[in-house]
């Protein structure tokens, strides 16, 4: 009697499940990758909207700098716990007017004023969930900053808000300024 042997070795399954094996670990990399740049380009996209807005503030005279000097941040953290906006947003240098109310500066450089940004915000459009929920292996907050000269730049950073920042000209997304 002869009996015809159907199916697969055990070597040779061994082998498939090698051969996939080594597959996935080749495409792990590749998608987290991936994952990041698209992150990223969420990012951008988001702070790009928050620089509109502040820049159509600037233009109707909501905000007002009173000199060249003055600064204006708005940072979005991925930080679950903080969500959306940071509370160390609003970090000014020098003054600022906002819907005709004169904020200083306090010793610390936060804008005291701060919750009328984010309330100004809110009312053109931006969300304050704009953070994404997932971890980044990188970058963990980014922000928009205004320059009372009209200069405007892309922020981010890792670990604490402000600190290891990295600044990019809009024209350049991909090389920090020194």
């Amino acid at each position: 009697m002869d009996r015809k042997k159907s199916g697969f070795t055990l070597a040779e399954l061994l082998i498939v499940v090698a051969i996939i094996a080594v597959l996935v670990a080749i495409s792990i990399p590749v998608f987290s990758s991936q994952l990041e740049k698209a992150r990223r380009a969420v990012d951008v996209e988001n702070a790009r909207n928050i620089r509109s807005v502040l820049a159509n503030a600037i233009n109707d005279e909501s905000f007002v700098f009173n000199n060249k000097d003055a600064m204006l941040e708005v940072v979005v953290s991925r930080n679950e716990k903080n969500g959306g906006f940071s509370g160390n947003n609003g970090q000014v240098k020098n003054d600022l007017i906002i819907n005709g109310v004169q904020y200083h500066n306090a010793s610390d450089g936060n804008l005291h004023g701060y919750k009328l940004v984010w309330d100004f915000l809110e009312k053109n459009g931006i969300q304050k969930n704009l953070t994404m929920k997932q971890k980044s292996s990188g970058v963990t907050w980014y922000g928009v900053q205004i320059n009372g000269n009209g200069e405007s730049y892309y922020l981010e950073g890792t670990g604490d808000i402000g600190k290891n920042a990295k600044k990019y000209a809009w024209s350049d997304l991909n090389t920090p300024i020194k």
